[in-house]
């Protein structure tokens, strides 16, 4: 009966704990296309800025007939109607350029797809024979770059110095064709 029991807590945390992770993954997803709508009525308002300040310019030059082209920073008006749009058009050179991680990830994993790769994950065993190493100490197989390493319940940047203990989780970037060797190389 008690193990019963136990088997059915078990269970009961396995669900929670996929209805959590997946509650979680929502509210990321939608929180990503908030942040990509903010960005485009962010853009779209800078643009009009823009459009609406080089129609003024246009109108303050022409009610200006004998303007000539050198004395137009020498307005006041004109001048700082010049800078505006400067500035705005830097705002909008700057929101263009952003990638959002969300983006970042499934751009690496759109050439991961197509590229000889693909990222791994393994559990550090008892009795491996690298443990107590450094990873420059470890003889990694060619084509294997570890990009981190899982403590506990911390993430360390995989980086020469940091060394290799029993349980650490390993996530690190092989060749297709020849997983079963990098796996075999952790165990």
């Amino acid at each position: 009966m008690i193990e019963r029991w136990r088997r059915v807590q078990r269970d009961f945390s396995l669900v929670l704990t996929g209805v959590q992770e997946t509650v979680i993954s929502i509210a990321d997803h939608v929180n990503q296309h908030v942040q990509k709508v903010k960005l485009k009525l962010d853009t779209a308002s800078l643009e009009r800025k823009v459009q609406s300040d080089q129609v003024l310019l246009g109108q303050k030059i022409h009610a200006e007939p004998g303007l000539e082209l050198s004395q137009i920073y020498e307005k006041d008006e004109i001048h700082t109607l010049l800078e505006d749009i400067t500035m705005v058009e830097k705002q909008l050179e700057a929101n263009e350029g952003i990638v959002s991680p969300h983006e970042a990830l499934h751009d690496f994993e759109r050439l991961l797809i197509r590229s000889d790769f693909v990222v791994q994950n393994v559990v550090i065993r008892h009795g491996y024979a690298g443990i107590g190493k450094t990873i420059k100490e470890l003889s990694l197989p060619p084509q294997m770059m570890i990009f981190f390493i899982k403590k506990q319940e911390q993430i360390v940047l995989a980086y020469g110095k940091v060394s290799i203990a029993a349980r650490d989780e390993v996530t690190f970037l092989c060749s297709k064709k020849d997983i079963p060797a990098y796996i075999a190389f952790w165990q």
